[in-house]
Order: structure tokens, then C-alpha cells, then sequence
């Protein structure tokens, strides 16, 4: 009824506006507009399947991006605010989610609020927010505003026995991996918190002193993130005449990587020169957790920092 309400309100505007606004008015009404709603993820969890997917959502108007493979993800765009992926593992659908604008993802959550069909099951933090599970009209689903993503998953039938006092159900299979995501602070944050050592090129001659935090009177890197891009931050003290200073670039992986029974490392994208020698790469060694591994890390850096 807001919505509504609002609309009446910005048509009034603009049909006593001048024409020279009339481009202005159309561009609110898109943003007001354009966004997405929980009955429609629901429909979809319910009728897309893993050959007719991409012709159902074409014909729905939306746009396929690519097949990123290393995430399990068919993606779509629904328009400039709201993206749609179609997650997958093993040849099989396992969920779909919608990824918006935080303003689509309050308006399409707010249909929630007050409607017993949404049946909340578990709660967690998710960095700065919180991921919510939710039972809907026989699906396992979430919310999460950290990322300000509303995930549902699709039905699968258990099997059955031959006994006549056991009927059939359905579980709904939770595939944790869409949810393990990283927010670009997250991952800048757990790799500062378990960087174990660093240089630039593989060499004794660039190894970094400090790692994870910055001190300007030291060799020093550390991983930042801005407007949800990770980075990589170093300090290099100066060294004859060649450069030196704060360095800042983002943080793309150059592929490489290894790993050891106590360490992981990755390679990222980076050209040093001093006296005529080239420096490639930063070379970082990570101390493995079981909140922090290589899989997980890699998955990461693959997906959201690959060159």
C-alpha cells in the first residue's frame, strides 16, 4: 500500500513537472520499480530445471551472463539492480538466489513481516548482518543482509519404504557452500589474520617484516578491502634509488598455487624493478585453519580476484 501510495505521489509530481524533467521522473520510476519479490524465487525453485533454465528465464527477460563453474552458478541479470543466479552441483539444481540493491532486497524481504507461511528455523551472524533460515510452502530458504541475497532451495523427494504406516516426504537438501561465501573484508581480514609469510618475486630481498597490518618504518603487507574489492597493500622502505613508498593494487591471483602440510600460498599480480631486475609476484604463504583452507580461500579469490 506504500509502494502504492508512492507512486500516486511521484505520478502527481510528474504531471505538473516541466517536459525537462520528464527523463528524471522516468528514471525514479525504474528505481522504484525494478526489483524482485519472494513469490517469484518461489515459482522459479519450483519450475526450473537443469536443461530449461536458461530458455524459462530468457523468455522472463532476463539476461545470461556467463556459467561460472567455479562457483556452481548459472547468472542471469534481471536488470540494473537485481541479479539471479542458478546454482548447481553434480549435473543437478540445488538452489536459486536472488543478489539486489540493498533497497530491492528490504522491499522484497518486507513481505515477510506478519505472513505465518514463512516459518524461521535458524539464525547466524553473517559479518556485519545476519543469515536467516527460513521453511516456505515446503522449501528450505534464507535471507541474508550481509550480502543482501534471498536464497531458495529446490524440493527433493526422499525415498520411500514399502511399509504402509510410511508415507512419503520431501527434505529439502541445504547445499552450505552458496551460504560460504566471503565479503571482500571478510576474506582481507582472515588472510591478514593468517598471513605466515610474504615477499615480492620469490625473494629474500623483498621479504615482507610485517604481515598483515601496516608500519611505515618496515617492510609490510596486508590485505584491504574497498567497496567490496579486495586489495593488496604494501609499504616498500626505500633501497638505493629504486622505488619505494605505500603500494596499493588490487588483489588479482595469477593462477598460481601450492600448498604444504602446514601452508598455502597463492601468487598474486604485481612488477617490481630495481637496478634492472624484475620482481614478479607477491608471493603469500597462509597458515591453514579449519575456519581457513585452501579450497575455501582459492574458491574465493578464483571467483571474485582471478587476473
Amino acid at each position: 500500500m506504500k509502494y502504492l501510495k508512492y507512486l500516486a505521489f511521484f505520478y502527481l509530481l510528474f504531471a505538473f513537472a516541466p517536459k525537462s524533467n520528464a527523463q528524471d521522473f522516468d528514471n525514479l520510476y525504474a528505481v522504484l520499480a525494478e526489483g524482485f519479490t519472494i513469490e517469484e524465487l518461489h515459482d522459479y525453485a519450483d519450475i526450473l530445471t537443469y536443461s530449461n533454465h536458461r530458455s524459462v528465464l530468457e523468455k522472463k527477460g532476463m539476461k545470461y551472463e556467463k556459467n561460472d563453474t567455479s562457483g556452481g552458478s548459472y547468472i542471469y541479470k534481471k536488470n540494473d539492480y537485481v541479479s539471479f543466479y542458478v546454482n548447481y552441483e553434480a549435473g543437478k539444481l540445488t538452489s536459486v538466489h536472488f543478489v539486489s540493491s540493498p533497497q530491492k532486497f528490504y522491499k522484497a524481504i518486507a513481505e515477510m513481516k506478519g505472513n505465518s507461511e514463512f516459518v524461521k528455523s535458524s539464525e547466524k551472524a553473517s559479518g556485519n548482518g545476519k543469515l536467516i533460515y527460513y521453511k516456505y510452502k515446503g522449501h528450505s530458504m534464507s535471507t541474508n543482509d550481509n550480502y543482501y541475497r534471498v536464497t531458495m532451495w529446490f524440493k527433493e523427494t526422499a525415498s520411500t519404504t514399502t511399509s504402509s504406516t510410511t508415507t512419503p516426504t520431501q527434505t529439502p537438501t541445504i547445499t552450505p557452500t552458496v551460504e560460504n561465501y566471503y565479503s571482500a573484508k571478510e576474506i582481507a581480514d582472515a588472510m591478514n589474520a593468517n598471513i605466515g609469510w610474504a615477499d615480492i618475486g620469490f625473494s629474500t630481498s623483498y621479504k615482507f617484516e610485517v604481515k598483515g597490518a601496516m608500519n611505515m618504518d618496515k617492510r609490510s603487507i596486508r590485505f584491504i578491502s574497498k567497496e567490496n574489492v579486495l586489495y593488496v597493500q604494501m609499504n616498500i622502505p626505500r633501497n638505493g634509488e629504486c622505488d619505494y613508498g605505500l603500494k596499493e593494487v588490487k588483489a588479482k591471483w595469477t593462477g598460481q598455487a601450492g600448498s604444504g602440510s602446514t601452508y598455502f600460498y597463492l601468487t598474486f599480480d604485481y612488477l617490481y624493478s630495481c637496478n634492472g631486475q624484475d620482481y614478479k609476484g607477491v608471493y603469500v604463504y597462509f597458515n591453514p585453519t579449519s575456519s581457513f583452507t585452501k579450497t575455501g580461500v582459492q574458491a574465493w579469490v578464483q571467483k571474485n580476484a582471478y587476473k
